[in-house]
């Protein structure tokens, strides 16, 4: 998974992986899509799908990674650029589609997803060589150009720059390095020659979060779509009596009203009605044995476990002995009340269903296990289902449950 593969011009457009002309580092995808005459004339070479870099100069990062607002729209691009030596300016950033060459690098299975801070530990290593490779090739290309050796060459802010003082841009470059070879030897840069790793970098998703261009879940739209929202029990494990929907039924924009499994969904020409509606429904729920439970029974509850020997895993010596004829002994404990995973931006899905596909716009930190979860309850095969991640107003693992 951490060699740069090479890949044939045909199999590259077979992916459909690009939009325009330019350069693909990134790992190969899966085929899918038809060539296109852009795509056919810039003559591309992929070893990888991490990068892109475009006749224009433009270098757009995929990042596999969830943003939810810890930065990894920054950090991860800055390992590359820190390889590849370009200009911060010219980076793009763009969510990875759900793909076996995004899977995460330490979590010992075929899943592509965000949590346990460990984006950057886990990148580290593969997006540095894919923009080593790329600056190399790059160099490489150049040097043929100018038939200079490459070792006589450097890469500096999108530009290499030959022994002469002779300049190319990463754009004109792309072409000619769409035909090398990728490097079997990966060589990195010597530490201590940091150019953006431990500086403060200006993020790139601060624009479009100011602007409004940034697309959060509940923020993506499709032509046509209705807007559900759900009424849930007020309890965990609650569920649904009765209800009456009378009054929410003859309210503007509302089209219909349907029990489903974790309460009743009201769904709507907008998200106003459908709130609206949902505020009107008259509900009789069955809050089950859980509607006692309170923070203060949950301590008691913890208190009580707490007294009961625990599993062990290693034992040295003789702790409860040591503790017990201690000279001095502090004890203290502290308790805090039940806290949920409350994100700002609350869970949403926003899914375009059709007879033989499904693609779905959501807020994801566990991209592979949520594009399984609607290809099975929509009957489709994996390959069937596209899943966009788009911005998370908030994760906290919450949204990293299929």
């Amino acid at each position: 998974m951490n060699g740069i593969v090479n890949m044939s011009r045909r199999d590259f457009l077979k992916t459909g992986a690009l939009v325009g002309g330019g350069l693909i580092l990134g790992f190969s995808l899966t085929p899918g899509g038809s060539p296109s005459e852009a795509a056919d004339k810039s003559a591309p070479f992929v070893p990888n799908a991490f990068i892109r870099i475009g006749i224009d100069d433009s270098v757009t990062i995929i990042v596999n990674k969830s943003e939810m607002g810890q930065g990894v729209y920054t950090s991860l691009p800055m390992l590359v650029a820190e390889e590849l030596e370009v200009d911060w300016s010219k980076i793009r950033i763009e969510p990875a589609p759900v793909d076996h060459a995004y899977d995460h690098t330490q979590w010992g299975a075929a899943i592509q997803g965000t949590g346990g801070s460990s984006s950057v530990r886990s990148e580290w290593e593969r997006m540095s060589k894919a923009g080593a490779a790329a600056r190399m090739m790059l160099i490489a290309a150049a040097a043929d150009i100018w038939k200079v050796s490459p070792g006589n060459c450097r890469a500096e802010k999108s530009f290499v720059i030959g022994p002469a003082g002779q300049r190319l841009s990463f754009g004109q470059l792309v072409e000619k390095a769409s035909t090398l070879e990728p490097p079997k030897e990966i060589v990195l840069k010597q530490p201590g020659h940091s150019k953006f790793l431990g500086k403060s970098m200006r993020r790139l998703d601060t624009p479009d979060k100011v602007n409004g261009k940034a697309v959060f879940g509940i923020d993506a739209k499709v032509p046509g779509m209705l807007v559900a929202v759900v009424a849930r029990p007020p309890v965990f494990g609650g569920k649904v009596k009765s209800f009456k929907a009378d009054k929410t039924k003859a309210m503007p924009g509302v089209k219909t009203v349907v029990q489903v499994e974790t309460g009743v969904a009201v769904i709507a020409n907008d998200f106003w009605s459908a709130d609206q509606g949902r505020d009107a429904l008259e509900i009789v729920w069955d809050e089950g044995p859980l509607a006692s439970l309170d923070t203060k029974k949950q301590i008691a509850e913890y208190a009580s476990m707490a007294q009961k020997p625990g599993a062990v895993a290693r034992k040295d010596g003789d702790a409860e002995a040591a503790l017990k004829n201690a000279a001095k002994q502090i004890s203290a404990e502290y308790t805090v009340p039940y806290l949920a995973h409350a994100t700002m931006e609350t869970l949403n899905c926003l899914i375009d269903l059709r007879d033989d596909s499904c693609e779905l716009w959501v807020s994801s930190q566990f991209q592979t296990a949520d594009r399984n979860a609607a290809a099975r309850i929509v009957g489709l095969k994996p390959e069937q289902v596209k899943l966009n991640t788009t911005y998370l107003g908030g994760g906290f693992g919450r949204k990293a449950n299929p």
